[in-house]
């Protein structure tokens, strides 16, 4: 098949040798032609290194015939070095932050996120800064430029465009974000670890607060999600804590948005002791709005021991007036739900006695 070409191409043959080759034309006719003499002195040219390929081919045949089937590696002659561990280290370390660039693949750069900028050919380009307020940073030799709303891989682009245009061939650059400041979601209030999480991808109300080590024993029963749109004025959304923990109703679970705030609002608590024959004597934290009686108390304090005397409990309690007040109560009958369960107050304490016999 002939095909049309503008100019002759090198042929390179198994010794590593270019012979001009002629391209055709359309018509099958050759474009240019060289002198007969120059034609005959590369055909000899070519014979004789074809014949030195074959003499190689055949002796490197050989030699290969006599080496064993599984050759040891030998040592490395003196005075030659072994390839060093970092003879590619450019090479892998741009791998590894493009790696790492793509972590959040699809989430875009925004205002206050702090970049890492590598530019494997021009080390003085290479910075860590935060994107300014009007979406742009700011590079050696670059200047301003925008990338608010674009992602790693397309402010990579961006960088290297400028830079092929300007200085260098194929830049090869690498953006990634070390801080999502634009994408964190505050967490605040009865959580055991409050603080601003970053936001990769969709994460719900119940993950933030997972993220944030759950709740603590004095969080009230409603969580607020407080959401600041542009241009209008903070709203909270009032979630019921219990339906979020044990439903993970999509309606409650809402997803979150950058920018969000998680408030649980803690509630006062009150305490209780129980002291005496159980198996976890001390102290109970009781929210205010929940109610604890005796048996809950001593079943929360492990229970009653062997030795317990469970039909002489006492429950004292200080009134208003300061005075101590013994309200006794026979958990054996409570037990068997023939006596009545004790609601407890702040402060009230149970106390097990053991029995003698």
């Amino acid at each position: 098949m002939s095909m049309s070409h503008d100019r002759a191409l090198p042929l390179r043959n198994a010794c590593g040798v270019n012979f001009p080759i002629m391209r055709t034309g359309l018509s099958g006719k050759a474009d240019w032609k060289l002198p007969r003499k120059l034609l005959v002195a590369f055909a000899t040219a070519a014979a004789f290194q074809i014949s030195l390929c074959s003499y190689s081919g055949t002796a490197a045949t050989a030699e290969e015939a006599e080496k064993p089937a599984h050759p040891q590696q030998e040592p490395p002659h003196a005075g030659e070095e072994e390839p060093s561990a970092g003879a590619h280290e450019g090479e892998t370390t741009l791998m590894t932050a493009r790696a790492a660039g793509k972590a959040a693949a699809g989430v875009v750069i925004g205002l206050q996120d702090l970049l890492e900028i590598k530019v494997f050919q021009l080390d003085q380009l290479n910075q860590t800064l935060r994107v300014a307020d009007d979406g742009s940073i700011t590079l050696s030799l670059l200047g301003r430029i925008m990338v608010a709303g674009l992602t790693c891989e397309q402010a990579e682009r961006r960088i290297a465009g400028l830079l092929e245009a300007r200085y260098i061939n194929d830049p090869q650059v690498s953006v990634f974000v070390r801080e999502y400041e634009s994408r964190k979601v505050a967490v605040t209030g009865a959580v055991q670890r409050p603080g601003a999480y970053e936001m990769l991808g969709e994460k719900t109300v119940l993950e933030m607060i997972a993220l944030a080590g759950g709740v603590t024993r004095d969080a009230a029963k409603q969580v607020f999600v407080i959401r600041r749109q542009p241009g209008d004025a903070p709203r909270s959304i009032a979630l019921k804590l219990d339906e979020l923990i044990y439903t993970g109703d999509p309606a409650v679970n809402i997803p979150l948005q950058p920018g969000d705030i998680v408030y649980l609002p803690a509630e006062a608590l009150f305490k209780v002791y129980v002291n005496g024959a159980v198996g976890k004597p001390g102290a109970l934290e009781v929210k205010e709005s929940e109610q604890i009686t005796v048996l809950q108390a001593v079943t929360a304090a492990a229970g009653t021991t062997e030795r317990a005397a469970e039909r002489r409990v006492q429950v004292i309690r200080r009134g208003k007036d300061g005075k101590k007040q013994i309200i006794p109560v026979d958990l054996k009958r409570v037990k068997q739900g023939s006596a009545e369960d004790i609601l407890l107050v702040k402060d009230d304490v149970v106390f097990v006695p053991e029995a003698f016999f």
